[in-house]
């Protein structure tokens, strides 16, 4: 650090020098986020900040694999058609004006939080989501042709 902090230690120094490393990486997409990421782990215990076992603890969390496997599933949901067969379905029980359709949405995402992290959940559902609004822009494009017949 060019400003010595009085009372910090050298690895105290070395932190906080590290932080500006990777904020400027990653702001500047200089290197692959993943791979700055990477070059952040190598370097804490070369730096001498921590040791090697306690710097990939926070890579190690068991959250971020429950956040990465839902994503998975996000996507897969997405690619495999389920989104669509399932956004026909629960329109089909609660109807397709638009405040069913945001009942329908959000009703779903909260019943799926109930078991699982809540950004897994919405990441689950996104898909569904986005199929819900492509749904209602066709109804209401339907109903403002039906109506501009109707007045000219």
């Amino acid at each position: 650090m060019l400003v010595p902090l009085p009372g910090l230690s050298y690895s105290g120094h070395a932190a906080i020098a590290l932080l500006a490393f990777a904020v400027i990486m990653w702001a500047s997409e200089a290197q692959v986020l993943a791979v700055t990421s990477l070059m952040l782990l190598f370097l804490q215990p070369l730096l001498g900040i921590t040791s090697f076992n306690n710097a990939v603890i926070g890579f190690a969390n068991p959250i971020i694999f429950l956040m990465i496997g839902g994503f998975i599933l996000a996507v897969a949901i997405g690619k495999s058609g389920l989104a669509k067969r399932f956004t026909y379905w629960m329109l089909s029980k609660v109807g397709t004006t638009p405040s069913m359709s945001l009942f329908a949405a959000v009703f779903s995402t909260g019943l799926l939080s109930a078991w699982i992290e809540n950004v897994v959940a919405f990441a689950m559902l996104l898909p569904i989501i986005k199929t819900i609004i492509r749904c209602l822009v066709l109804i209401l494009k339907r109903v403002t042709a039906t109506l501009l017949k109707q007045w000219f």
